[in-house]
């Protein structure tokens, strides 16, 4: 690099920072090109969280992590500790079938998590938590084209440790997490963690004899154990298991009604009576939906179910790791196996009377192995590595309307995913401060899938005319090799790739610019009918094809103030081809592949500008637009195509933590507070007013005690302190005269006992 060019860049940021005597910021280690880095040694939008933070913190779940994570929302269409889908800059997957996979990955230890049940989990014993943000499918694969969430649990150390903690809350709330580990003689070392969580629900039911809705009751355990046979070899041995026994969530109902075009979906009045009712011959009265049924309380929790919703979840699972050295090049194989055994029901109609009933079951397995090495020689560093994955899902759904005499329809399908990729990726130096970085991943994918529908009380032969006597388990929608042929399947190969620029103009600034191409694999919609009673489904409609997203960022990453301020931004353009829009119409989900873009801007700030004061922002800007939206008259059948927004993609986003901590002579004591602020966006594709979510505040505060060594600490807090009702998601299903609306939680209030103990 030019002398003068780096004695300019330095005067430039000295002068428009100066210097401040203060404690440094803690560097952040992440694994973000799988092998540990600098966070700001990277080109890649990376935002983390090391187990210290998350405690501080009080993340003890997934929202807790996205509410501080600038350009990332994430969705669970079923409620609390049901599927998870994350939305990163936008790109996301909405739909809530329990077989698709979504463009947000999540990966436990290197370990992708491919099916969406098994994904929201306790978040207990972490080392940390890296978000990164774009593409990530040269090094990381398939289903990363938002960027993917990533889990590092901590591992056997040298010195042997454990750590205790209870928290009580609200709800009678218990939470019991623990861990120990160390040595185990010369050469191997073991931990062993588990958590212990339940509170009562808080979505109060109205009816007798149904107990509260969205409770938690859960139990998980996860052990390693490692060996080093020799100075250049380690064995890690990797087991988790998780279960799940609880209330599960109820919706928030509201009336809702198609104007006269058949496709814009409003609230409806009180004293309106629903034409949609009238036309689908359906109970008509004032304000209700079309089973008679209307909220009149303008309690966004309490529901009048007369279903009690459950959810029975099992997932476990184990990993072999081996590293090993060989002529200065380093070899990793990862084997890993996941389980997920699910069941959930729920009141779908949320009124008192049976009407509309759905239950989903899901078993799922997956296989997978990666083998890479990697060699460093001055400043340049390459990567290669092979990828299997194998998974196969059976699941369906259930839609029981028998309650009022109309069909139970039955649902099964299966669906096997095969998956070959081979990777690589090579970073060279060419001049002292100038990095470029060439990436690619080539991959295979076969998918096959089948689909059957059945009619198990035989009702719709009746009502189609064919019959005039019921038969049992009549099939309804039939999507076999026998009657789809080949639309049954997907057999795709692709490339992926990343090409970036790395300047490091002096110490602490890192400039970056980069292009990235990201696949999400194609996939199937879920179809419950096609005779038109609950659906109007096609063979022709079930595939849909894989969506490709070319992203452009550039970014700066820099250290000011003499370390004791961390300055990061990024601006990208997203450049859509098939992306892959969800949309609800009835009661059945669509997939269809649409042009889109994105356009979007983040900056992250921590600074500490005394030893005893830390601070961080976040703020991100985003534009995000989808193209031909056709959306069909629900009287008429006539459609319209327009350009909508993107969903779960606020227009802005600010987030922020504050911390002050006192010491005294017997400890530290800590007052924090923090918040996340979220603009207005939409819950569907079509962007209808009844799934504009108007922008919204949440704020949480807590007050803590430490002593001097570590060892014990208490803390009091609260979340949602304002008490701030505001909607996660909303599922129209207004063709039936209703919205379905999840709420995030109330207020809620508790206390956390910690215990440290360290052998050192």
């Amino acid at each position: 690099m030019n002398p003068k060019l780096r004695l300019s860049w330095g005067v430039l940021l000295a002068s428009c920072c100066g210097n401040v005597a203060a404690q440094g910021l803690e560097e952040i280690i992440v694994t973000a090109q799988k092998r540990e880095q600098n966070l700001q040694d990277i080109g890649i939008a990376v935002t983390a969280f090391n187990g210290a933070e998350m405690a501080k913190l009080g993340m003890f779940s997934v929202s807790d992590i996205v509410a501080q994570t600038p350009n990332v929302t994430y969705v669970s269409p079923f409620g609390e500790g049901t599927n998870t889908a994350f939305t990163i800059r936008g790109v996301g997957l909405n739909d809530f079938s329990e077989h698709n996979e979504a463009p947000g990955a999540v990966y436990v230890d290197g370990v992708y998590k491919g099916t969406l049940a098994g994904v929201n989990f306790q978040l207990f014993d972490l080392d940390r938590v890296e978000i990164l943000r774009g593409p990530q499918g040269t090094l990381f694969g398939r289903n990363t084209s938002a960027g993917l969430i990533q889990y590092v649990t901590r591992k056997p150390g040298d010195e042997a440790d454990a750590h205790a903690e209870l928290t009580l809350g609200e709800f009678s709330q218990v939470r019991v997490e623990g861990a120990v580990g160390g040595p185990l003689g010369d050469v191997a070392a073991g931990r062993l963690a588990a958590i212990y969580h339940k509170h009562d629900g808080y979505r109060p039911s109205r009816t007798s004899g149904i107990e509260d809705a969205s409770a938690t009751d859960v139990y998980a355990a996860r052990g390693h154990l490692s060996f080093e046979p020799a100075d250049d070899f380690d064995v890690l041995l990797s087991a988790h298991y998780s279960k799940a026994d609880q209330v599960s969530n109820t919706y928030e109902h509201t009336s809702t009604a198609f104007l006269a075009d058949g496709y814009t979906e409003v609230y409806l009045g009180p004293d309106e009576v629903n034409p949609v009712c009238e036309f689908v011959g359906g109970l008509t009265g004032p304000g209700q939906d079309c089973f008679g049924y209307r909220d009149t309380d303008g309690d966004v929790y309490a529901t009048d179910n007369d279903r009690e919703p459950f959810l029975e979840l099992e997932v476990w699972g184990g990993s072999l790791t081996l590293d090993w050295t060989i002529g200065g090049v380093d070899i990793t194989s990862l084997t890993a196996y996941e389980s997920v055994d699910k069941s959930i029901g729920e009141d779908t109609d949320m009124g008192p009377v049976p009407a509309l009933a759905v239950s989903n079951p899901v078993d799922s397995g997956q296989w997978s192995q990666e083998l890479r090495a990697t060699s460093e020689a001055g400043r340049n560093r390459w990567t290669v590595g092979l990828y299997y994955f194998d998974r196969d899902i059976d699941t369906g759904s259930r839609t029981d309307v028998s309650g009022i005499g109309l069909v139970d329809d039955n649902t099964v399908d299966t669906y096997q995913t095969e998956s070959w990729a081979v990777f690589g990726q090579y970073e060279w130096g060419f001049a002292e401060d100038w990095t470029l970085i060439l990436g690619g991943r080539y991959f295979t994918e076969d998918q096959e899938f089948e689909m059957v529908a059945r009619d198990l009380l035989g009702n719709t032969p009746v009502f189609l005319g064919i019959s005039p006597d019921p038969i049992p388990g009549f099939p309804v929608f039939v999507f076999t090799e026998e009657t789809a042929g080949d639309l049954t399947k997907h057999d795709v190969d692709d490339f992926n790739y990343r090409l970036a620029l790395e300047w490091r103009a002096t110490e602490s600034a890192l400039l970056y610019a980069s292009t990235a191409r990201g696949t999400k694999a194609p996939g199937f919609n879920f179809a419950i009918d096609g005779t038109g009673i609950l659906g109007n489904s096609t063979i022709e409609q079930i595939p849909f094809d894989e969506e490709t997203l070319t992203a452009y960022e550039v970014g700066l990453k820099t250290e000011l103030f003499n370390g004791t301020t961390r300055f990061n931004s990024a601006a990208f353009y997203y450049d859509y081809d098939d992306f892959q829009a969800f949309s609800f119409e009835g009661i059945t989900n669509v997939v269809s592949n649409k042009p889109a873009e994105i356009t979007g801007l983040e900056v992250e700030i921590s600074t500490r500008p005394t030893e005893n004061l830390e601070l961080t922002l976040g703020a991100a800007w985003l534009d995000g637009e989808v193209d031909d939206i056709v959306s069909s008259s629900f009287f008429t059948g006539e459609t319209v195509s327009r350009t909508r927004e993107m969903v779960l993609a606020p227009s802005y986003e600010l987030n922020g933590v504050a911390r002050y901590t006192w010491p005294t002579n017997l400890g530290n004591i800590s007052l924090q507070g923090d918040f996340s602020w979220v603009d207005d966006q939409f819950f569907d594709i079509a962007n209808n007013p009844i799934t504009h979510e108007d922008d919204y505040a949440v704020f949480n505060a807590s007050l803590g005690f430490a002593t001097s060594d570590g060892r014990y600490e208490i803390e009091g807090w609260v979340k949602n302190l304002t008490d701030e009702e505001y909607r996660t998601y909303a599922i129209p299903v207004t063709s039936l005269g209703f919205t379905q609306n999840m709420y995030g939680k109330p207020r809620w209030y508790g206390v956390t006992f910690t215990m440290n103990w360290s052998g050192k």
